[in-house]
């Protein structure tokens, strides 16, 4: 009786532990990506800032296990306006701009099919931002350019399509569809890229 009871003990702890391997996950915890993306910002406020500007974003990625993301990122652009429709400098001339720089993290949860390489992933999340808004000055003889500068917080909005090849595989092509919101003036961007994972 004892010696079916220990072969009993035995066969379930056995069996337990090839349970826990079966489910032990091949993923790592966490995936890191690389992203560089180009695009066009939309200003929406054509009366203060127009054009088509040329916007860049950089993140990294951190995947975690589920398909939930943590997305540190840089991103920042530069609108011209039509108040300012002469350009402007010494030597090199150009239009005056109103300038974006945003830094931050967005987080947010992948939603990918099983059967192929097309991912959605939808994410908010807070950014520092600093505009430049440019303005004019009286000087001594003419008129100068200056720029106020206003620091504050951003909260982005941004819907990622990514595409790629096969699930495994180590790129990806990345369209990431952008809303900015602030309190000083909101924008949002189109932008497109690649996305390289990097372990």
């Amino acid at each position: 009786m004892k010696q079916a009871f220990l072969l009993m003990i035995l066969a379930v702890a056995t069996c337990g532990y090839a349970q826990e391997a079966k489910v032990e996950p091949d993923e790592p915890f966490i995936r890191v990506y690389l992203t560089a993306s180009l695009g066009m910002g939309i200003s929406g406020q054509t009366s203060v800032m127009s054009g088509g500007p040329l916007m860049a974003l950089a993140t990294l990625p951190l995947r975690f296990r589920h398909n939930w993301f943590l997305i540190p990122e840089a991103y920042g652009g530069a609108f011209r306006s039509p108040k300012f429709p002469d350009k402007t400098g010494f030597i090199i001339h150009t239009y005056p701009r109103y300038r974006h720089q945003m830094y931050g993290m967005r987080f947010g949860r992948s939603f990918a099919p099983p059967d192929n390489g097309f991912s959605v992933l939808p994410s908010i999340g807070i950014d520092y931002l600093q505009i430049e808004e440019p303005y004019f000055r009286m000087g001594n003889y003419r008129r100068e350019l200056e720029h106020n500068i206003y620091r504050l917080y951003a909260i982005p909005i941004q819907v990622d399509l990514r595409f790629q090849k096969r699930r495994d595989s180590y790129a990806a092509f990345a369209i990431g569809m952008r809303v900015n919101k602030n309190n000083r003036r909101s924008f949002g961007s189109l932008t497109a890229g690649v996305e390289f994972k990097l372990n």
